[in-house]
């Protein structure tokens, strides 16, 4: 009896959990490696959820370096927004994250995952950062 309950009660939790890549009651598309909601009158997305795994982070694949415009969002940014500005490319999910595929590591370099970054907090603050992470994971 007590194991019937138990087994209830744990399908009903395995039931009813929330995703936590994508805010409740939100609607979200996909790309791989994670979910978005996409802004067209500011050209960014909301918000993004991920999970991290052992396997994002340990795997081989090497960092690309451009950016690609997504041409299923109508409105979607490109790199040559960013030219000019005092504002550089920040990413809402890091390279380092997408290590384990070269279809993520795709995605991670698509216009959506960018949002405007303040010159002087990429040349200071997240620079230290940077380099602190780095030193650590090597």
């Amino acid at each position: 009896m007590k194991i019937g309950l138990f087994i209830l009660l744990l399908i009903s939790q395995i039931v009813t959990s929330q995703n936590y890549n994508v805010p409740k009651n939100e609607l979200a598309l996909k790309k791989d490696g994670y979910f978005y909601a996409y802004n067209q009158g500011r050209k960014v997305c909301n918000w993004i959820g991920y999970t991290i795994t052992s396997a994002d982070v340990g795997g081989n694949q090497s960092p690309l370096i451009l950016f690609h415009k997504d041409d299923s969002i109508v409105n979607c940014a490109s790199p040559s927004d960013y030219v000019g500005y005092s504002y550089a490319m920040g990413r809402l999910k890091p390279r380092s994250a997408a290590r384990n595929s070269i279809h993520e590591m795709n995605a991670v370099h698509n216009m959506l995952n960018v949002v405007p970054m303040n010159m002087a907090f990429k040349k200071g603050a997240w620079r230290r950062w940077c380099y602190i992470r780095f030193i650590w994971w090597c």
